[in-house]
C-alpha cells in the first residue's frame, strides 16, 4: 500500500513538471509571436514612412516648410511638438521640415555635355504624427546656380535623392521642447 502511494505521488510530480514545461514553452511561443508581429508592423510603418518621404521629395519645396540647416535634435523636437508641415497619405498624417543646405559647386549636375551647374542640396526630416519611435532623413539634390569649383576633384551627381538615414529617437528628444524657431 505504501509503495502504491509513492508511485502515485511520483507520477503526479512528473505530470506537474511536464505540465509546467509545456506551459512555459507555450508562453515562450506566444511572446515570440507577439514580438514577431510588432517587428513586422514596425518594418511596414517604416517602409510606408520612406515611401511617403520620397513622394514629398518629388514635390516642389514649399517656402513655409523650408528652414536653415541645423542640428537634427531641435528639428526632431519641433516635429514632435507639431511644428512642421503636414502631408496626408491615406489614413496617416506625417510631419516634415526641409532644411536648405545650399549649393555645392564641387558636386555639380551635368546639364549638357561639358556644361555643369552647382547642385543645390536639401535635407528632408519626416516623422509620422503621433508616433515616438523613428524618423527618416533624405538628402536630395536639385539644380543650383553657376559656380566654379575651387578644388581639383569634381564628382558629378544626379538630381533626386542622394542619401537617406533611418533615425531612432532617444527619449530625451521627445521630452524637450523646441528652443529654436523653424
Amino acid at each position: 500500500m505504501r509503495q502504491q502511494g509513492m508511485v502515485l505521488l511520483s507520477a503526479l510530480v512528473i505530470m506537474l513538471i511536464l505540465i509546467q514545461l509545456v506551459l512555459s514553452l507555450m508562453q515562450g511561443v506566444m511572446l515570440f509571436e507577439k514580438t514577431s508581429h510588432q517587428l513586422k508592423k514596425s518594418h511596414h510603418d517604416f517602409y510606408q514612412l520612406e515611401s511617403t518621404a520620397y513622394r514629398v521629395v518629388a514635390l516642389p519645396v514649399d517656402e513655409q516648410c523650408r528652414g536653415a540647416a541645423q542640428e537634427i535634435h531641435p528639428v526632431l523636437a519641433a516635429l514632435h511638438h507639431g511644428l512642421g508641415c503636414s502631408f496626408v497619405a491615406g489614413e496617416k498624417t506625417y510631419l516634415y521640415r526641409v532644411q536648405d543646405l545650399g549649393d555645392f559647386s564641387c558636386l555639380p549636375l551635368q546639364v549638357a555635355p561639358g556644361t555643369y551647374l552647382a547642385s543645390h542640396h536639401w535635407l528632408l526630416t519626416m516623422i509620422e504624427r503621433g508616433t515616438r519611435g523613428e524618423a527618416i532623413q533624405l538628402r536630395f539634390v536639385t539644380r543650383g546656380g553657376m559656380q566654379f569649383c575651387p578644388g581639383l576633384i569634381m564628382k558629378v551627381v544626379t538630381p533626386g535623392v542622394l542619401s537617406w538615414r533611418h533615425v531612432l529617437l532617444a527619449p530625451e528628444v521627445e521630452k524637450n521642447k523646441p528652443n529654436v524657431a523653424l
